[in-house]
């Protein structure tokens, strides 16, 4: 049996770009910033870039950067069309849970069903 799910808990690294394509669901792009403390005691980040679908791209577009998020993920390949490289490894956010910095006591949650 496989399985294909990544979690991913950190801040925006930029605010997402919003787009629709031929007026399709709509689509969002953006990077997660993780950091990770090293053995030295400095913060190291690791920029995660990842998209996202309907429901999700809605609640994704309206955050600003900056905003703490958790991130439910798969992973899928894809292909280049221009068969210049082989492909690229994508993060695919499926739900995204949102910490409202305003009142830290609410959580807002959007939960998208897993693209097939």
């Amino acid at each position: 049996m496989d399985l294909n799910d990544v979690t991913l808990l950190g801040t925006l690294a930029r605010a997402p770009r919003a787009e629709t394509p031929n007026e399709r669901s709509p689509f969002t792009s953006c990077a997660v910033r993780i950091g990770e403390r090293g053995r030295d005691g400095q913060t190291y980040y690791t920029y995660i870039p990842f998209d996202a679908y309907g429901k999700a791209a809605v609640t994704l577009s309206g955050l600003a950067p900056d905003a703490t998020v958790l991130l439910r993920c798969k992973l899928t390949w894809q292909r280049d069309p221009t068969k210049q490289t082989k492909g690229a490894l994508r993060v695919i956010a499926w739900s995204i849970t949102v910490d409202m910095p305003s009142d830290n006591s609410r959580v807002n949650q959007t939960k998208v069903r897993k693209p097939p």
